[in-house]
């Protein structure tokens, strides 16, 4: 083995992430109507169970067998229940790596505004919010931080890597932005990717 042969693996087989990772996508969808511009937001149906009542962007979990584009498509298509004509994507997103080993992706759209989006209603979605991207742009966002660490494993040999305790691991910051804007609450990782889409326009 030397230096070249290792070259070569890599070349072959590219760096990726280590370890197991959950892929989601999310559409970041705008909507227009008449020379206005509105982003799509859902509120999560109550009986849900896992985050139940939030306001949040279309999308979910990447499936083994699919590309991210189509992933994101698809779960669109089920949650506002509209066919992929429907959609137009624009261009790819943003992405984050989420603490809990997900890598979310996110792609921007438009929606046909002819769509009753006052009709949309299901298991999934409570009730679509159109909110105009100008007023958006306008709102108030509070920033605060949650620290992310280890917790206590009792079989875990702390000892074995010079450590006594558990809470003497490194713990991290989790900035978490709150956006009330049209009677709404829009915070957490919807708020983390509106951000980006809106501190863009502003540069």
């Amino acid at each position: 083995m030397n230096v070249e042969q290792i070259k070569e693996m890599y070349i072959k087989n590219p760096g990726k992430y280590i370890g197991k990772h959950k892929v989601y996508g999310i559409l970041v969808p705008l909507v227009e109507k008449g020379d206005k511009l509105f982003v799509l937001f859902e509120e999560r149906a109550d009986d849900l169970g896992s985050q139940p009542g939030e306001i949040c962007f279309p999308g979910g979990r990447i499936e083994n067998d699919e590309k991210v584009r189509e992933g994101i498509i698809r779960e669109t298509c089920e949650e506002l229940e509209i066919i992929s004509s429907d959609i137009e994507i624009i261009v790819k997103g943003d992405m984050l790596h989420r603490y809990l080993n997900a890598n979310i992706y996110s792609y921007i759209g438009m929606i046909d505004s002819k769509i009753d989006f006052d009709s949309i209603s299901n298991s999934e979605v409570k009730k679509i919010h159109l909110i105009e991207l100008d007023e958006l742009m306008s709102a108030k966002v509070e920033f605060y931080s949650t620290k992310i660490g280890p917790f206590n494993i009792e079989d875990f040999p702390y000892e074995k890597i010079g450590y006594t305790h558990y809470d003497q691991w490194m713990y991290r910051e989790w900035d978490v932005p709150i956006i009330k804007c049209s009677g709404i609450i829009i915070w957490g990782l919807t708020a983390k990717f509106l951000l980006e889409l809106l501190w863009r326009i502003n540069e």
